[in-house]
């Protein structure tokens, strides 16, 4: 009887152990990101997309949405720093993540350069937000700046 219950009781330690290991595996989602710029331009409004990239989160496995988080927020980050750089910065910018398409350290140079081509307007506004797209977890819209001039030819 006394062997019989210890090998019940091994077996059991066994299953409790396979099943929290199990558990406890370590599993990454990913978020999609970008910049969006808007602005009002001869009574249109007008959108821009800019530096698409992906970011990843890890966590547990029966947590996946807060991966998510984790990834959307680490996109966020990223994004707000990059913005907040002055633009005659003498700063070197490493790209928080290997996808991120924008090298230039100024972003407010990227963006001025970018509307300047397309509209060859002297001066403007526009609005700039963070967005992170994808599952559960992942949706975000930031304002990074709201009513930013933009002047063209500087």
């Amino acid at each position: 009887m006394k062997a019989k219950t210890i090998g019940i009781f091994i077996c059991v330690c066994g299953v409790v152990l396979a099943s929290s290991s199990f558990a406890s595996k370590k599993i990454t989602r990913s978020c999609k990101a970008y910049y969006e710029i808007t602005t009002r331009q001869q009574g249109m409004d007008v959108k821009i997309t800019l530096g698409n990239f992906s970011t990843t989160g890890s966590c547990g496995k029966s947590v996946k949405n807060r991966c998510r988080e984790r990834a959307r927020d680490n996109a966020h980050q990223c994004m707000e720093t990059h913005w907040r750089i002055p633009e005659k910065a003498d700063v070197f910018w490493k790209p928080c993540t290997s996808n991120y398409s924008i090298t230039e350290p100024c972003l407010s140079c990227v963006i001025r350069n970018e509307f300047c081509k397309v509209f060859r307007a002297g001066e403007m506004v526009v609005d700039v937000t963070a967005v992170t797209t994808g599952d559960t977890g992942c949706p975000k819209r930031r304002t990074l700046a709201s009513g930013y001039r933009i002047r063209c030819g500087q």
